[in-house]
């Protein structure tokens, strides 16, 4: 049996220690810098550190999901599944948004939350749906494909509607715009899954 060299048992325990320090001061740097994010409408909103099994708008480490989420769309190499994952990644924003009313925050932090994540969701629709109109039209897309994206934008014109209507009253005017906008392409993809065509 071989014994494991003391200087580089050494110089392991020391790189660990390293490690879980950088760790621990990394921390404690983000939970006292307590960074803070603006919404759609300009309101400052702070960021909070709470243990949970999710990590929502409000937490400290949100950021750093959706900087790997837009990552991985940013190098996604793969033309043909970008719009898809625009979708997934459009679909994650509408389920933080639902969720809004757990997050530890003022009643107003909620609605500028909901507000910025819905009209982030509909920036990457828009964009998919473009891409994947233009395959639709172009024969490029299988039936089921046409299937799952006519489901989505059914689906996501429903969550969009019980979002606007968890917002207060004075606030639901925001969504005006992005609902009619979802409204009108999920009657075009409707429409013509009936024509055959996009």
């Amino acid at each position: 049996m071989s014994m494991i060299n003391p200087r580089r048992r050494a110089l392991f325990v020391f790189g660990v220690v390293s490690f879980l320090t950088g760790m621990v001061v990394l921390f404690l740097s983000l939970l006292a810098v307590s960074p803070a994010y603006r919404s759609v409408n300009g309101m400052r909103l702070a960021r909070k550190f709470y243990i949970s099994n999710e990590i929502l708008p409000d937490h400290i480490f949100y950021p750093v999901v959706n900087l790997l989420q837009r990552r991985a769309l940013g190098v996604q190499s793969n033309e043909t599944e970008r719009p898809w994952l625009e979708l997934a990644m459009a679909q994650r924003r509408l389920d933080d948004a639902m969720k809004a009313e757990d997050m530890k925050v003022s009643e107003r932090e909620k609605v500028e939350i909901t507000i910025t994540l819905v009209s982030k969701a509909h920036q990457y629709i828009g964009s998919a749906v473009q891409v994947l109109g233009e395959r639709w039209e172009n024969g490029e897309l299988s039936e089921i494909q046409k299937d799952d994206l006519r489901e989505f934008m059914n689906g996501t014109e429903q969550k969009m509607l019980d979002l606007q209507k968890r917002l207060p009253e004075a606030d639901r005017g925001e969504l005006a715009a992005v609902m009619l906008e979802e409204k009108l392409m999920t009657e075009k993809i409707n429409r013509q899954v009936g024509e055959g065509g996009l």
